[in-house]
């Protein structure tokens, strides 16, 4: 029996207002599997995250989420689809005001009634599951970058949605706290096994440690949908320049090579000389 389908988009077309992101693309992300989502600055991973979780609505064509079609839901029938979903979002999105383990039960404080020590209770597990128990009492701005980002990580797993979707789980962080971002990732997936996590990333060492399958998009169009290995040995130009980080286009290239001519330069320079010392 074929593995039950946790996302699949059918012909869909994203954008905002008249503008078109993402036309036609169908993709299906069984349920259980880590997948990431590359492309370029633009390309539509974010637009793609957006439609996924319920935020922006396709121009045309279906998504699916748990085998049911997302929009076809209406009032609380479509809430409780959205709320299959836990979402790590880039900057952690904590709220300032509240400390660690607020942050991380603020889910079920709005929307259930459990009392707030159960709640509590359960913030401090999923804290210990990224190690962070001990810093329940603190705030946000007395983290760092990476620790922050594992708070989100706790507070997206709690009620341990079907779906988990990251937002560029690893930027901004040093190779050791972006190498643990990607444990924890593995971690939770040998965790809870039937969970599906979509990861956007930048991040090619990440996604070959943590992906089993990696889709590219490229204007407006899925460019590759397979495992790291294929997009390794990928002749396509346009995957080769991604992967081997090479300069997209003659006129950029033409672009780095030219200088500011010195007249400008000095012009700037001499506007400036009140505010930037120069030796």
């Amino acid at each position: 029996m074929e593995q039950p389908l946790s996302i699949e988009l059918k012909n869909c077309t994203m954008g905002y207002g008249n503008f078109v992101v993402l036309k036609n693309i169908s993709l299906q992300i069984p349920a259980g599997r880590i997948v990431a989502i590359l492309g370029g600055s633009g390309g539509g991973k974010t637009t793609l995250l957006r439609h996924i979780t319920g935020l922006n609505r396709p121009f045309s064509g279906e998504i699916f989420l748990e085998g049911k079609s997302l929009w076809s839901q209406s009032g609380r029938d479509f809430q409780k689809l959205r709320g299959s979903m836990g979402v790590l979002f880039q900057d952690g999105a904590l709220l300032g005001q509240l400390t660690v383990a607020e942050n991380v039960g603020l889910r079920l404080s709005e929307l259930t009634k459990l009392n707030k020590k159960t709640i509590r209770e359960i913030a401090l597990y999923y804290l210990s599951l990224v190690d962070l128990a001990d810093y329940a009492e603190f705030y946000p701005t007395e983290l760092s970058g990476g620790m922050r980002k594992r708070v989100g990580l706790a507070r997206a797993l709690v009620a341990e949605p079907p779906i988990l979707l990251c937002d560029e789980p690893t930027s901004g962080l040093d190779p050791i706290n972006a190498a643990k971002m990607d444990e924890l990732l593995l971690s939770m997936k040998e965790r809870f096994p039937a969970m599906t996590i979509v990861s956007i990333s930048h991040d090619l060492a990440s996604v070959h440690k943590t992906a089993a399958q990696v889709v590219v998009l490229n204007e407006g169009h899925i460019a590759y949908n397979g495992n790291f290995s294929g997009l390794e040995n990928t002749q396509d130009p346009f995957l080769r320049q991604f992967i081997e980080r090479k300069v997209s286009s003659d006129k950029q290239e033409e672009a780095l090579e030219k200088s500011l001519p010195d007249n400008i330069r000095q012009l700037m320079y001499d506007s400036l000389k009140d505010i930037i010392h120069r030796s």
